[in-house]
């Protein structure tokens, strides 16, 4: 028994030199290499080395989208694609990209008759992106040539949340890394099917609100949760376009959105590399804005020009921002000739505050009106802008009216 024992001990280390002297362990631990969503099939098994997955160089370059060069008087292949070319030599750790040298962690090598290289290294150099999925002993291989999907909201084409940052979250009393975009469309806006597919989900689920699942095939689905009403049912099939919910409210300060998520083979992924914002100046959205914000100051300003005293001033503005049901306007507010400024809601200024000095004055009192430049609040990280108007009294300049609009709400 004894002896039995020794031998096992004697072949099991003999197996383990002979791999650490080969470097070469096939990478029977993969279950699967995704690119794109598709499962890719090599000619020769996969290696793993020190920590680096090996692939065959042809196969994985031309998924790519490379032209491959072999030169076999040096043994080294280049690869070709718009204008990156890189060069790999058999056995050599030094890799060149456009004649700049880079150092591999694992070199090029020869298994089986086929020429295998590092998948990481070539994927990124190509502008890929590699992630290794444990749980199901994936590589997960994503390209810029991802296919695009049509964007969720076509009434809104701006993003409140992005994928990958990091919120609070009071019930674990921890941080949770954001999975989607949020999109702030407004309440009862139309939600549309990204790409066509079949409804796999469409009911109230947990923290998601009432949601709509899509699997598209190809190991991807999309979801579009928080919202107000569902227009489709589980089972049936949809096309790209086709309206499938309404974008409801998450009942919190964030108000109305709808939170998209995209998926590939179960794992989360940053929906910006499916779908992009509909092609529209953003500004549009802003202009209505703006436009709508103008109309209202202008009236106000024939108000205070038939009373033009401070005690009705004040009344006016109070009443102003009581009749006007619009959270978009931050403050309004009357500044005066002397410097002094009547403002609503109720702000208490510095002693010294004197208005005159403020680069919105001076070019109100020169021009007639002036809005100023977006910009962040550093506390609500609301984007805001300033529009005023100057008042006038039998042709003298009395003072300016103006009003703080938020074009964006922050986070």
């Amino acid at each position: 028994m004894f002896v039995i024992i020794t031998m096992k001990k004697i072949l099991l280390i003999s197996i383990c030199v002979m791999l650490l002297f080969t470097g070469v362990i096939y990478a029977k631990d993969i279950n699967e290499i995704i690119l794109n969503g598709e499962v890719m099939t090599f000619p020769v098994e996969p290696i793993n080395e020190k920590g680096t997955t090996l692939v065959p160089m042809r196969t994985i370059f031309e998924a790519l989208g490379a032209t491959v060069i072999w030169n076999s008087e040096d043994k080294s292949v280049s690869a070709v694609k718009d204008d990156i070319n890189v060069c790999l030599q058999l056995d050599s750790f030094i890799a060149k990209i456009k004649d700049e040298e880079f150092t591999l962690e694992v070199a090029p090598k020869v298994v089986n008759g086929t020429t295998l290289v590092p998948i990481r290294f070539v994927t990124e150099t190509f502008g890929g992106d590699v992630d290794w999925d444990a749980e199901n002993k994936r590589i997960i291989i994503e390209t810029s040539e991802t296919k695009k999907m049509t964007w969720p909201v076509p009434s809104c084409n701006r993003i409140s949340a992005y994928f990958g940052r990091s919120y609070y979250i009071p019930k674990i009393k921890g941080k949770k890394i954001y999975t989607g975009i949020a999109i702030p469309a407004k309440e009862g806006s139309t939600i549309v099917a990204s790409a066509g597919g079949k409804v796999i989900l469409a009911k109230e689920v947990g923290g998601y609100g009432n949601v709509v699942f899509i699997d598209h095939g190809e190991g991807i689905v999309t979801i579009y949760a928080h919202c107000s009403e569902l227009l489709v049912e589980e089972g049936s099939q949809v096309k790209e376009g086709d309206k499938i919910a309404k974008t409801g409210s998450t009942g919190r300060a964030t108000g109305p959105c709808l939170h998209f998520e995209v998926r590939v083979h179960g794992k989360y992924v940053d929906p910006q590399n499916y779908v992009k914002p509909i092609e529209k100046s953003i500004n549009e959205e802003y202009n209505l804005k703006i436009s709508d914000a103008k109309e209202k100051l202008n009236l106000l300003c024939q108000q205070i020009n038939n009373k033009a005293d401070s005690e009705n001033i004040k009344e006016l503005l109070i009443d102003f921002i009581k009749n006007t049901a619009d959270e978009s306007i931050l403050y309004i507010y009357f500044a005066k000739e002397t410097g002094e400024v009547c403002i609503e809601p109720y702000m208490e200024f510095p002693e010294d505050y004197d208005a005159r000095r403020r680069t919105w004055y001076r070019h109100t009192k020169e021009e007639g009106e002036y809005i100023t430049e977006a910009y962040t609040d550093i506390i609500s990280g609301n984007k805001v802008i300033t529009i005023t108007k100057g008042i006038y009294e039998n042709g003298k300049f009395i003072g300016v009216v103006g009003l703080d609009l938020i074009l964006e709400f922050g986070q």
